[in-house]
């Protein structure tokens, strides 16, 4: 009987650790946008 409860628990684990990876990555991808901006654009306006 604790096979269903098992298999509910990983896959509620397994979103929840894709749903945080696509946070992080997101978060990267934010970081080096904001990265990109305040050192290429000084550069171009000078």
């Amino acid at each position: 009987m604790r096979a269903p409860s098992a298999v509910f628990f990983m896959s509620f684990i397994y979103s929840f650790l894709c749903f945080s990876f696509i946070l992080l990555f997101c978060d990267l991808l934010l970081a080096f946008v904001i990265f990109f901006l305040f050192f290429f654009l000084p550069k171009e306006k000078k």
